[in-house]
């Protein structure tokens, strides 16, 4: 059956889920539930019959954010320096954000959209049984040539689960925070058009240089994101680097793909991941069961983040907080608020979304009430794009994956993208057509 994503509901389930959530201060909860109950417009348990305002929507989302994270970080460590400063960043984020809706028509928000990506996220692993329970196969690696898993590797993936709630909420509220530095990029092009066209003036070109401290932050990122607990008894583990993960990651920093700059910027912040990182002694012979949790938590944190927007990045199960966060992340529709210039007024997408997953099969279905007013054909083609590659199909895992875009009145597909294992780009068809080569039609500005 479609997991049907009702805002209402989600929120309904989270409030639920608060009373368990131990390490968030109980005497935040009822603000939190305020709060929350503001993103899906209602007051006093009756919904509104005008809705909040977005910049109100906006300062619930913010003081959301504030109390989760900083509870989050709190319950993993005392190390609570750089949380202040990430937290000034994401005020500033607020800010900018508002620049970029003026700049780039396309910019849709990523303040309340983050919310709602921690909620789904959380609705998805109650209701999607094939979701859950999350596998840390890739995290944590059995090399003691026994078949059972070493005693300190069932002992860390122990800790990890009972960790799992405020992981989930340290990488959903965080994985968007490097927009700015992207979308900078893009804004600087516009800009460069612009004044370039007065002769006398000169737009510079948008660069970027590291210092030498920059750089080690960078390799140390690098390494970290591409790495593996690997246990080699049942109380010794080391930290294994992938090079060819690490090639990738270092490719998405070199396009300033956001999600490797949101989580520079949370390492350049936070010092309890440099603490935690800080291995004294032989880094090959790691024995402590509570670094190991450091260890793991920080690596699937960070990674988590950066995969969401590294190409070459897929799982061929959904069993994955990585995964969880691509599915949440591309089934937040609803919530999205973009800037209508010609008119001067905020949008979000009238747009209903279900989910269907199985151990085997994933697919998104997302309704509009009628035919689109915007363009749907990007609108698909961006799902597409980021879908088609990012679930390997395998025969013992997912087999096959879709999203599907329709309209109401009549029922009509406005685009169908259906990949099957063994296929290796899988079909299209818009408006009823097939599209004989997708990769062409991604790229082009063709409307059929």
């Amino acid at each position: 059956m479609p997991i049907k994503l009702d805002a209402a509901d989600i929120v309904r389930s989270f409030k639920n889920r608060l009373r368990s959530m131990t390490f968030i201060p109980r005497q935040d909860h009822a603000d939190i539930k305020q709060q929350l109950d503001v993103l899906i417009d209602t007051q006093n348990g009756r919904k509104r019959s005008r809705p909040y305002s977005r910049p109100r929507k906006t300062e619930a989302a913010q003081a959301l954010w504030e109390k989760l994270t900083s509870a989050s970080l709190a319950a993993l460590t005392t190390n609570l320096r750089g949380y202040h400063e990430l937290r000034q960043y994401f005020a500033e984020f607020i800010r900018y954000e508002n620049l970029l809706f003026a700049v780039d028509r396309h910019h849709r928000d990523h303040v309340v959209h983050s919310i709602w990506v921690m909620l789904i996220g959380f609705y998805l692993l109650q209701k999607c049984k094939p979701l859950s329970p999350i596998a840390y196969s890739d995290l944590l690696l059995n090399r003691t040539g026994r078949t059972e898993d070493p005693v300190g590797m069932k002992s860390c993936e122990s800790d990890i689960r009972k960790k799992e709630p405020l992981l989930w909420l340290l990488i959903a509220l965080t994985h968007d925070l490097g927009y700015p530095i992207q979308k900078t990029k893009d804004a600087n092009e516009l800009m460069s058009s612009m004044i370039n066209n007065f002769g006398f003036l000169e737009q510079q070109e948008f660069k970027y240089n590291f210092t030498v401290l920059q750089n080690a932050a960078i390799e140390q990122l690098l390494d970290i994101l591409s790495s593996s607990l690997v246990f080699t008894s049942d109380t010794q583990y080391k930290i294994v680097c992938f090079k060819g993960q690490r090639l990738d990651y270092a490719k998405s920093f070199e396009r300033l793909d956001h999600g490797i700059m949101s989580a520079y910027l949370i390492l350049n912040y936070i010092d309890y991941i440099c603490d935690s990182m800080n291995c004294p002694g032989d880094p090959t012979m790691l024995t402590s069961s509570k670094q190991s949790l450091n260890h793991a938590i920080i690596i699937h944190w960070l990674s988590a983040i950066a995969a969401h927007t590294t190409k070459n990045t897929y799982w061929d199960t959904p069993k994955d907080i990585s995964a969880l966060l691509i599915l949440a992340d591309e089934l937040d529709e609803f919530s999205r608020y973009s800037h209508d210039q010609r008119y001067d007024r905020w949008l979000t997408l009238d747009c209903r979304t279900s989910f269907t997953c199985t151990t085997h099969s994933i697919r998104f279905q997302y309704t509009f009430p009628s035919t689109p007013k915007f363009d749907h054909l990007a609108f698909c083609k961006g799902k597409v794009a980021k879908l088609m590659n990012r679930f390997e199909l395998d025969p013992r895992g997912i087999k096959a994956i879709s999203f599907t875009s329709t309209h109401l009145k009549p029922e009509k597909h406005l685009c169908h993208y259906q990949k099957k294992f063994p296929q290796l780009d899988g079909t299209l068809r818009i408006n009823g057509k097939p599209v004989a080569d997708i990769h062409k039609w991604l790229t082009s500005e063709e409307s059929t």
